[in-house]
């Protein structure tokens, strides 16, 4: 079987096919559709020329919605190339949005790019094609959001954002508020199951009126600065603020100062993450902190270890610890009277 028998059964030129397998644009999507049933219907295994596998590519969204969040994507990207530098292998960035989707067209575009493996970072659990190319190779994800069977490396944010919520239990907060980034996010997603499930133990919930999804309110057009402030002024305000990362945390700190309110005086506030920023505000920012270089040499170290046979995809699934580091934002709750 060769790419001469998949035109032939597909009426179309071999360079169409070659186009078609490489994901270019400059096909028609009947054509694609009919040259891709082909493939498929002829268990077609495209030969590549041999050639030396040397990259460790990372695969990334690439856009300004996932990337401008904190300093998490350039501290992963840090952890992940100090690895492959240590392997002696190249480093290849790769966006989402432009890389083929298909697991056969992924297969032949990573292999001409001598791509060996790979990590793919910062993706959404509604990104539905990630685990199908995971399949075809030596490919971690970093978050477990694609269930069992896909490898994965993650921070244990459950467990952080329990510590979390149940340090401000346990100097006094009952009324305990949470600011998301983005509930579409795996990691931000279970952050906020660990601070539901610490309130629930403590035998306390979220009031709805002091939940706010940061990403949904830029979808739905809202505007997050004025949810943000008509929570503060509420006459039933929380006590305590809960965040899934440290930019979120700076801006409701900016907020508040805005409103006159003083941390921890009025409200206690703690984030997620500990990046660079954490110490810079005034006053230092109570957080988890999530081992964020250290991910990304877990990611990279578990790519190469699939891409040389030395585990399988179902051996991988690891899971770093976090901390809670109590700084100066956070306090016990005023005794009233």
């Amino acid at each position: 079987m060769n790419i001469y028998d998949v035109a032939r059964a597909a009426g179309v030129s071999t360079a169409t096919v070659s186009r078609v397998m490489n994901g270019k644009p400059d096909v028609s999507p009947e054509v694609r559709r009919r040259v891709l049933q082909v493939i498929e219907s002829l268990d077609f295994k495209p030969k590549v020329g041999r050639v030396e596998l040397d990259t460790i590519a990372v695969f990334a969204p690439m856009d300004h919605f996932r990337l401008r969040y904190s300093t998490y994507f350039s501290d992963l990207l840090l952890g992940i190339s100090y690895t492959v530098c240590d392997y002696d292998l190249n480093l290849e960035l790769v966006s989402l949005r432009k890389m083929p989707k298909d697991p056969m067209q992924f297969t032949v575009f990573c292999k001409e790019r001598r791509i060996r493996g790979g990590v793919f970072v910062l993706t959404l659990s509604t990104d539905y094609y990630v685990p199908e190319l995971v399949k075809t190779g030596s490919f971690v994800v970093v978050g477990d959001h694609f269930g069992e069977g896909v490898p994965s490396v993650k921070s244990d944010n459950f467990g952080g954002g329990y510590k979390a919520a149940k340090h401000l239990v346990d100097i006094g907060h009952r009324r305990i508020g949470v600011i998301v980034t983005d509930i579409r996010f795996p990691d931000h997603k279970q952050r906020v199951e660990g601070y539901r499930k610490a309130l629930a133990d403590a035998g306390l919930s979220i009031d709805s009126s002091h939940y706010i999804d940061v990403g949904d309110s830029f979808s739905s057009g809202g505007d997050v600065e004025f949810r943000v402030r008509t929570m503060l002024s509420s006459a039933n305000r929380p006590t305590a603020l809960l965040m899934t990362n440290t930019t979120v945390a700076a801006d409701v700190a900016r907020i508040m100062d805005s409103a006159g309110l003083r941390i921890p005086d009025d409200m206690s506030v703690v984030g997620f993450d500990d990046d660079v920023w954490a110490v810079r505000l005034q006053p230092p920012l109570t957080t988890v902190k999530q081992p964020v270089f250290e991910l990304g040499q877990a990611a990279a170290r578990e790519a190469i270890a699939l891409s040389n046979g030395e585990k399988g995809p179902s051996e991988v699934a690891v899971v770093l610890g976090t901390d809670l580091i109590i700084r100066g934002s956070t306090g016990a709750l005023p005794v009233e009277g």
